[in-house]
């Protein structure tokens, strides 16, 4: 589970969900609305660590 701040592109904005990690340094996004593809290692955070459940957290602005 982490959480993105993607500054420019076409996924501009906060992102908070799980992800798929790639070799080349980008991540395949599930949030609740739907998949991010192509968000950076450097724009995320991790908010928690996998350990066999699946969770959903969501973004309270």
């Amino acid at each position: 589970m982490v959480r993105a701040e993607v500054a420019k592109g076409v996924h501009k904005g906060i992102h908070v969900g799980r992800v798929a990690v790639r070799s080349s340094g980008s991540f395949k996004m599930r949030t609740k609305t739907g998949l991010r593809d192509g968000v950076k290692a450097e724009d995320c955070r991790l908010i928690q660590r996998s350990d066999g459940y699946s969770y959903f957290r969501e973004l309270v602005s």
